[in-house]
């Protein structure tokens, strides 16, 4: 059977149960019961080898887990999400899976932007090679990566805590970074690129994006911040207008 299928047959016993739910048929929830746990084990067993179906098992997961967040208040286990991780990770550490990487990029703003527990989102940022930090509204570090602790030769305990202007520079602080945050604490995504000048890397190009993480308020109560280095033989000319206007 293929992925989808198994998927497909998921999402119908979802809509037979929230009927057999209504109508109180509690042979029928006990029968659906067995048949959604067997589909979870089976989806999470699924043999994926195309980027296609790891995508499928990924994004299943987090439904499962952000829906039942969202409608009980409460936090699922991640066992099978994190098997899923867990079997695949290597394949984030080639080049050929870019792609793949780019949605574990993704799967990590999705999570932050839910506000779930750091421990749900932690297993997919540590998957990628971007710098991934989340900065609170007043301007400082919640949390950053392993990839961004070592842009930055320092530990992760260093940077968590400390001041952006500290780590960055007042100059390109108050010059540029300030005025992005402000524009994204106030619920704007941005993504823009420039260039930095650094005594460990040289002069290289950034790209950062920006997406505003929000409380139970549903109101900003930071950023995600996500950056990655464009490597030159990858500009363009819109990409060389936008970056001299910023």
């Amino acid at each position: 059977m293929q992925l989808s299928s198994l998927i497909g047959d998921y999402e119908i016993c979802v809509s037979r149960l929230f009927a057999a739910i209504e109508a109180e048929d509690l042979a029928v929830i006990r029968e659906l019961d067995i048949r959604m746990s067997w589909l979870r084990k089976a989806i999470r067993d699924f043999p994926a080898i195309s980027e296609k179906n790891r995508r499928l098992q990924i994004e299943f997961f987090l439904d499962l887990l952000t829906v039942s967040i969202d409608q009980n208040g409460n936090v699922p286990p991640i066992a099978d999400l994190r098997a899923i991780i867990d079997r695949n990770i290597k394949e984030f550490a080639g080049e050929r899976t870019a792609p793949l990487r780019d949605h574990a990029e993704s799967i990590a703003s999705q999570l932050a932007r839910k506000n779930l527990p750091d421990e749900y989102a932690v297993a997919a940022i540590e998957m990628s090679n971007v710098r991934i930090s989340v900065i609170g509204r007043d301007l400082r570090y919640r949390y950053t990566s392993p990839a961004n602790a070592r842009f930055h030769g320092m530990a992760i305990e260093d940077i968590e805590g400390m001041h952006m202007r500290d780590l960055i520079g007042l100059e390109r602080f108050e010059k540029r970074a300030k005025a992005y945050f402000e524009r994204c604490f106030a619920g704007e995504e941005l993504s823009y690129c420039y260039y930095l000048d650094t005594e460990r890397h040289g002069c290289v190009l950034q790209e950062c994006r920006m997406i505003p993480q929000y409380g139970p308020d549903c109101e900003p109560i930071g950023a995600i911040v996500m950056m990655r280095e464009i490597k030159t033989d990858q500009i363009d000319p819109v990409m060389s207008a936008h970056e001299n206007r910023v």
